[in-house]
């Protein structure tokens, strides 16, 4: 399936972004030409903000028109690099096979500090074989470690994001803007999703295991197996 409205919407964005910090640079540069550091600039109402490319030390030592290039070539050099990864991303999807089996798994270890630790192992069939696809293993306390865990290792999975990018496909182009510039994935496909990370959205941790089961049920998978054991949890997804 192609995704050509998901892609349409990519560049969009990053031509918006992209003219943004045009505007931006040559705020900064203004700043710079007053005399100022090229780390630090004002805005309109006078507020002195940081900027997140810096030139190294050797750079400062250049005329001011070619620190002027120097840093604009780094911000959209950057930006630039950033969309072509989505881009690229998305048509590995489009070629890619969608998910058919998820068989989750949740070892639980007991640490001498910090008590309980959580690490999955996600075994993924996609009709051509079994892949495995392992998350990190959590440490310290205070969250949920069950879905951290999880959120990492059903990340890898990209014939999972096949499903994720054909439910997005369907909506009007305008709408795909909005998820993927206000980035709340929440209307979408429920708590525990959001674009703020990945390619094209991602599963968010410490939000409860229970989130990643109803967003697996909204991307149509069933879920056939529950089991809770002593050291271990186990779960299987079809779709």
């Amino acid at each position: 399936m192609e995704f050509k409205k998901i892609k349409k919407v990519i560049n969009k964005i990053y031509n918006e972004e992209t003219q943004k910090a045009k505007k931006e640079i040559k705020s900064i540069c203004e700043f710079v030409e007053a005399g100022y550091s090229w780390d630090r600039y004002k805005t309109k109402t006078g507020e002195i903000l940081s900027f997140g490319e810096r030139l190294t030390e050797r750079q400062h030592t250049k005329p001011i028109a070619e620190q002027k290039r120097i840093l604009q070539n780094k911000v959209l050099n950057k930006k630039s690099n950033k969309f072509l990864n989505k881009l690229k991303y998305i048509e590995l999807l489009e070629t890619s096979p969608k998910i058919k089996r998820l068989e989750i798994t949740v070892n639980y270890t007991n640490g001498s500090i910090y008590g309980t630790q959580a690490q999955a192992d996600i075994y993924a069939d996609d009709g051509n074989g079994w892949e495995l696809y392992k998350g990190a293993k959590t440490g310290g306390c205070g969250y949920d470690k069950e879905s951290t865990t999880t959120a990492d290792a059903l990340n890898q999975i990209r014939p999972l994001f096949v499903l994720i990018a054909e439910r997005l496909e369907k909506l009007p182009q305008k709408q795909i803007y909005d998820y993927l510039t206000r980035k709340n994935g929440r209307e979408f496909l429920g708590y525990g999703f959001d674009f703020w990370g990945g390619k094209i959205g991602s599963f968010s941790g410490g939000v409860g295991f229970s989130c990643h089961e109803d967003i697996l049920k909204n991307l149509k998978m069933k879920e056939t197996t529950r089991h809770f054991g002593k050291n271990e949890n186990f779960y299987i997804f079809e779709y």
